[in-house]
């Protein structure tokens, strides 16, 4: 009925490993973490050490331009520019020089050269310098550093400082100082840098023109720089294919920029190597702590291993084979399995004898009981009585509606639909825990006979609760629910005879007050009016016995004549004579007749046929079809009897014989006084005399 799911299990070695992981893992996310916090640290560490390197080159480079200023100024104020002697200044100037790649040119403001200290005084010059600086010179009246140019007497990449000569107040000459951009080179390669370092300058046009490596084209390498910053870094940037870091730093003297430029594979070396150690490192961890989480977790997986074979030997009756383990708790696991297989032999042997027991208890109940397991739905037990009523095991039934379908032999107690799994009362006591009483069904036996079942089925638990299965209890109840339908038919009927007895009651008692009301009327005197009242009460009383003796279900015409007329001779045959086939009178239409039938009897009595010896009388009745409608009638014939004189009144007796009559069967009375006798005759519907069909 149910299935079970298949739970995740794991081998003791690989739970060990897993824990030693879970331990080890998180140490070293937590070592990873630390040092990637402290590699970032020595990151933000070597960028400003680059910048800072950037920068005191740039300052340097700076410092030597300021000498070149300096010594321009100390020749711009030389009085032999004063004095106008050329010849003498240039002697100085060439004195002044730093080295040979240094030279001092004289100018004037258009660019003429007067005086060049890379040639003799008087050699013809041309314009030199560049025109651009020099007028920046003139204008601003301060010193202006040009970018590299190739001189047209050097014959070489040269770059200029231009300052203007003021003599009384103006700009008479305007001296340059030119050097040659190897110096600078010179001054780079002298900061000693770190092997892989590289610093470069570049000019305000943006050509590289000095390198801490020489002026080789690898070593004048250029690159682009932001245009919106005078100095910076860049953390990840292109040189040559290879990523480098970048710091730079813009002159405001000059407007030169200084690059000093890392190889990310020299400046984070370090950092990589360390990271190559501590995943080095991790892997170690890791592939040691699985090794030893697998040895140690042997001597464990042997010892779950032995005790799980052990403890399949539980209950067999076969010693327990030893359990074999350098661990100190393998001893008392063994003892254990010994204990428990000494009490479960003895559970074993009281539950057969237990279930002997039960057997021959159940052999002996006289009702239905099963017991089922759950959640297999497994008859594990019945009484005799429960196979003698179902003609087959309870677990032959069941096995009918394992794959849910009906019973075949079970009914819901309207004995028409099979019962289904679902409708089980078993099924619902287990699955929804609660105890399902006194449900009646309809079981057909072997032999086609149908009794009526009671059921009661009360779920069982185990320790923890749960439900293990359940115990049903039934039986047979035909005799009861059949007593029991007897017993509320008889109620029915009773309680249909008190309304139509206190519907009668009330009737009658209109009918006596009637009755007393008009006798008193018609007679002056109290005995006569006790005389003819007591005799109209005994008739009506007489018809009122005939209806409780057949329970108010109607009676025989015949029978109300015999009762009627029996005060008066009865009928003999001879004087009173009756015929007509059987019809069964309504109540209501039999207390009309029968008081219709004794004020004619006494009526005859007193002035009719009954009278005189030889009168007779005969009362006939009959059926018959009349344009399609059954009709009933009845005739009252008095003959040989004293002459009839019509009444001169119409008293009681005519009202109860005609009117009140023909009110109630709602047909039409004649009543008419014939010389040699009365005669009375009622037809009317038979529907609204007779109860029942009328039996010829």
């Amino acid at each position: 009925m149910n299935t079970t799911k298949k739970k995740f299990s794991v081998t003791v070695p690989t739970l060990l490993v897993l824990l030693s992981l879970m331990i080890l893992v998180p140490l070293i996310a937590f070592t990873l973490f630390s040092i990637e916090r402290f590699t970032d640290r020595l990151y933000k560490i070597e960028y400003q050490a680059i910048e800072s390197r950037a920068a005191s080159v740039s300052a340097s480079v700076d410092r030597e331009i300021e000498s070149l200023i300096g010594i321009g100024n100390a020749l711009a104020s030389s009085p032999s520019l004063t004095s106008g002697n050329l010849a003498a200044f240039h002697a100085e100037a060439r004195q002044a020089r730093r080295g040979d790649t240094m030279q001092v040119l004289l100018l004037t403001k258009d660019t003429q050269q007067l005086a060049n200290t890379r040639v003799p005084f008087g050699t013809a010059l041309p314009t030199g310098g560049t025109p651009e600086t020099i007028q920046k010179a003139v204008t601003t009246r301060k010193p202006v550093v040009s970018d590299v140019f190739v001189g047209k007497i050097a014959r070489k990449p040269v770059f200029n400082v231009s300052l203007p000569v003021i003599i009384e107040g103006n700009v008479r000459y305007v001296l340059i100082v030119t050097d040659e951009p190897s110096m600078l080179s010179t001054l780079l390669h002298q900061q000693n840098l770190p092997e892989g370092w590289r610093i470069t300058l570049r000019d305000k046009k943006a050509d590289t023109f000095a390198s801490n490596a020489g002026t080789s084209k690898h070593a004048l390498v250029h690159f682009e720089l932001p245009k919106d910053r005078s100095s910076g870094i860049i953390p990840d940037h292109t040189i040559s294919d290879q990523p480098v870091v970048v710091a730079y730093v813009t002159s405001e003297l000059t407007g030169w920029t200084t690059s000093l430029w890392v190889p990310h594979k020299v400046l984070f070396q370090p950092m990589d190597s360390l990271w190559d150690i501590m995943a080095r490192a991790a892997l170690l961890a890791v592939a040691s702590t699985i090794l030893v989480a697998y040895f140690f977790s042997r001597p464990f997986a042997n010892l779950i291993r032995q005790t799980s074979e052990t403890a399949s030997f539980v209950g067999r009756g076969a010693p327990l084979p030893p359990i074999r383990t350098i661990l100190a708790e393998g001893r008392d696991i063994e003892r254990r399995l010994i204990k428990a297989d000494a009490e479960l032999r003895h559970s074993q042997q009281q539950n057969r004898e237990g279930k002997a027991l039960l057997d021959k208890l159940l052999d002996t109940v006289p009702i239905g009981i099963t017991i089922v397991d759950y959640p297999a739905f497994k008859v594990v037990a019945e009484s005799r009585q429960a196979r003698l009523w179902l003609g087959q095991t309870g677990a032959d039934l069941m096995q009918e509606v394992s794959a849910g379908g009906a019973f075949s032999t079970v009914f819901m107690s309207d004995g028409q639909i099979p019962m289904t799994w679902e409708q089980s009362p078993t099924r619902r006591a287990a699955e929804e825990d609660r105890i399902v009483s006194a449900e009646k069904y309809v079981l057909e036996q072997p032999e086609g006979k149908r009794i009526q079942i009671e059921v009661s089925v009360s779920p069982f638990h185990d320790y923890q609760g749960k439900v293990i299965g359940t115990v049903g209890c039934w039986r047979d109840v035909t005799e009861e629910v059949s007593f029991i339908k007897k017993l509320q038919e008889n109620d029915e009927h009773l309680r249909l005879v008190l309304r139509e007895l206190t519907h009668r009651a009330k009737n009658l008692l209109t009918i006596i007050m009637a009755i007393a009301t008009q006798t008193a009327r018609r007679n002056s005197t109290l005995d006569e009016f006790l005389q003819v009242f007591a005799k109209r009460v005994q008739g009506l009383g007489a018809s009122h016995d005939l209806l409780v003796q057949a329970d108010w279900r109607g009676v025989e015409l015949r029978e109300l004549l015999l009762v009627q007329l029996a005060p008066f001779g009865g009928v003999d045959g001879e004087r009173i004579r009756i015929s007509g086939p059987a019809i069964l009178l309504k109540p209501d239409v039999l207390q009309a007749l029968g008081l219709a039938f004794h004020e004619l009897a006494t009526n005859a009595l007193k002035y009719g046929a009954l009278s005189d010896a030889k009168g007779k009388i005969e009362v006939t009745w009959s059926n018959s079809i009349e344009d399609g409608d059954a009709l009933f009638s009845i005739c009252w014939i008095e003959q040989h009897g004293p002459l009839v004189n019509p009444p001169e009144t119409k008293g009681f007796g005519h009202v109860i014989m005609v009117t009140s009559l023909a009110a109630t069967v709602n047909g039409k009375v004649d009543l008419s006084f014939n010389e040699d006798g009365l005669r009375w005759r009622v037809k009317a519907p038979l529907s609204a005399v007779a109860r029942d069909d009328v039996q010829e």
